[in-house]
């Protein structure tokens, strides 16, 4: 058993239920490294699989992954500003991507909206271990066509507190689940 099968049935469920993309992600230095993912027919064309990473500052996933960073780690990662811009939107200095991300650690969750592609939404929640540490995120995102952000937010976040909290347990019951994540090669220099 890995984290990628512990995390798939909730994964697909909230790609069925929603037909959304969603998946499950681990912070690689700056960037988010996918470990599960699933797609709806509807959203088969995202191209996020295992392995596949993204610039963290510019995802909904990363957005909670640097929120679970300590204060001295994540002044590190902030001092690396000014980001590569992806869109009009993407968060790409520190005072504007620090704002967004003292957010997320007040709501508890990240949303966003055309930060890495226009018209793509998303939304996404900590995986907490034992200690609770954010040692994961979970997400779901989708294009903007017929659904509004606040739709989106109140929809999914149940779901996804619920496929977040029962990915922790799973690692509660078995701390090595996350080892499963780093003796993978297409995960070498996670940390």
């Amino acid at each position: 058993m890995n984290l990628r099968e512990v995390a798939r049935p909730f994964l697909q469920e909230l790609a069925e239920k929603f037909q959304d993309s969603s998946s499950l992600a681990v912070l690689d230095g700056s960037e988010v490294v996918y470990v599960a993912h699933a797609s709806s027919r509807e959203s088969a064309g995202f191209r996020a699989g295992v392995g596949y990473r993204s610039p963290a500052y510019a995802t909904s996933l990363g957005h909670v992954l640097l929120a679970g960073l300590d204060d001295e780690t994540l002044a590190e990662f902030l001092a690396g500003a000014p980001f590569p811009t992806y869109t009009a939107k993407t968060y790409h200095d520190a005072e504007t991507l620090g704002t967004a991300l003292q957010k997320v650690r007040t709501l508890g969750y990240a949303q966003i909206q055309d930060q890495f592609e226009y018209g793509v939404l998303a939304v996404a929640l900590p995986v907490i271990d034992e200690h609770g540490r954010t040692v994961a995120a979970v997400n779901c995102s989708s294009s903007i066509s017929g659904v509004t952000m606040d739709e989106f937010v109140k929809t999914r976040i149940p779901y996804l507190r619920e496929a977040a909290h029962q990915i922790g347990q799973a690692l509660e019951r078995s701390p090595s689940l996350i080892n499963s994540v780093l003796s993978d090669p297409r995960f070498r220099g996670h940390r």
